[in-house]
């Protein structure tokens, strides 16, 4: 009964501020735009069909439109309102809790019941996460309630979204409370877990930036040894030639330059080994010290992968014309992945040789930074959800452990 009364009395405290029921309004009319994006005969509306954007690829309810619409929620409705905007409104409102709990008066009623320090502080703490609870789960209910309404497939993977975001807050939330309740400020807590949160945004950003560099010198490394195997490929035919078919079209070629060729490229291939080696150790030492880290932005992307994976189209491939493509009839752009697409004649070309049209050079660097993205996803889907989720909330744990023997040895 005292920890129903706890939780009911920081319910009723959340519900009395304007800023509950301001972000609330705010998920609903978020909830009610994202709604109104609907489809027609000639493709996309918005505002419920009061503008026609067109786009037949969207015409109809098709699987373009419905993977758009999911597509939105997990890849920038979660990631952009819900993990950014959202998250600081909730900062904002629960950030005063345990300072202002503490104020003489406030803390001498509860103390002076029979009921233990560690109870009241862990309830006070889970009480304030009901803010998030709320309003987390109006909006994915809403978001669940347009998507299947509107595209007919009831995807149950989108409720996941509300113990992720709350998982995802109560990460921050920890670290503020353990803030708020040493320094008794409700300014204090609010700006360290602020400056808090952008040190794990640059750490993330950091991790991630340097698996990109990491990606494209492993592509680099495996580009050069496509282009020594098919020049010592050809040297080899050069100089012992199987058949007359070879003997025709290896007499031009001249063997020293074959081997300056399959010199220089050995060289080049060595220097970039380095550069990956270097990109490596620099990316497993920040990806090791994100291991005692809260982990916010994978925690996050684990909707996006979840939601994807029942998905004919991601979000990038529609905004980069692939699904356009599919629905024109039109072959993709990019076959396959750069390192298998490499021609063993383009791979040997000489000094002397044209060297590739720009529009070419456009084309090789769109397909490079195609394979690095995939690369670089596939390694966060890889990445177990107990491992991101676990060590999150034993870092979690730990803050608040710390936050607690304070609030319970602290002499009010």
């Amino acid at each position: 009964m005292q920890t129903i009364a706890l939780l009911t009395d920081s319910f009723r405290m959340m519900v009395a501020r304007r800023m509950f029921w301001v972000t609330l309004g705010i998920n609903v009319l978020v909830v009610l735009v994202y709604g109104s994006i609907g489809t027609n005969d000639e493709g996309l509306t918005m505002l419920f069909g009061l503008f026609d954007i067109g786009i037949p690829m969207f015409a109809n309810d098709s699987p373009v439109y419905d993977s758009l619409m999911q597509g939105i929620f997990s890849g920038m409705l979660v990631p952009v309102w819900l993990a950014w905007i959202a998250t600081i409104l909730a900062l904002i409102s629960t950030t005063s809790v345990f300072p202002d709990f503490q104020e003489e008066g406030a803390i001498d009623v509860v103390l002076s019941k029979p009921i233990s320090r560690w109870k009241i502080f862990f309830v006070k703490y889970l009480g304030s996460l009901v803010f998030v609870l709320l309003q987390v789960a109006i909006f994915c209910i809403g978001v669940f309630l347009v998507v299947g309404m509107r595209v007919g497939d009831w995807n149950w993977t989108i409720l996941a979204g509300i113990p992720i975001v709350l998982l995802f807050y109560s990460y921050l939330y920890s670290f503020n409370t353990l803030i708020g309740v040493f320094t008794r400020s409700s300014i204090a807590a609010l700006l360290f877990t602020i400056l808090f949160w952008f040190m794990l945004f640059l750490v993330n950003s950091a991790e991630n930036t340097l698996n990109v560099f990491r990606s494209q010198s492993e592509i680099s490394v495996q580009q050069f040894d496509q282009r020594i195997a098919a020049a010592e490929t050809r040297l080899e035919r050069t100089e012992r030639p199987q058949s007359l078919l070879e003997l025709g079209t290896t007499s031009f070629n001249d063997p020293e330059s074959l081997r300056r060729r399959i010199d220089s490229l050995q060289e080049q291939r060595a220097s970039e080994q380095k550069t990956y080696e270097a990109f490596s150790r620099w990316h497993g030492a920040i990806r090791t010290s994100l291991a005692v880290l809260p982990k916010t932005r994978e925690t996050i992307g684990l909707l996006d992968r979840w939601v994807r994976s029942d998905l004919p189209y991601t979000l990038t491939e529609i905004f980069e014309g692939d699904a356009q493509r599919e629905f024109d009839g039109v072959a993709p752009s990019t076959p396959g992945p750069v390192t298998s697409q490499i021609e063993e004649d383009a791979l040997d070309l000489d000094e002397t040789e044209e060297p590739i049209s720009r529009m070419e050079q456009l084309e090789s660097n769109d397909q490079l930074h195609r394979e690095v993205t995939d690369r670089v996803q596939e390694d966060y889907d890889n990445r177990s959800p107990w491992f991101v989720i676990g060590t999150s909330l034993g870092f979690e744990a730990v803050i608040l452990l710390i936050g607690g023997w304070i609030f319970v040895r602290r002499d009010y």
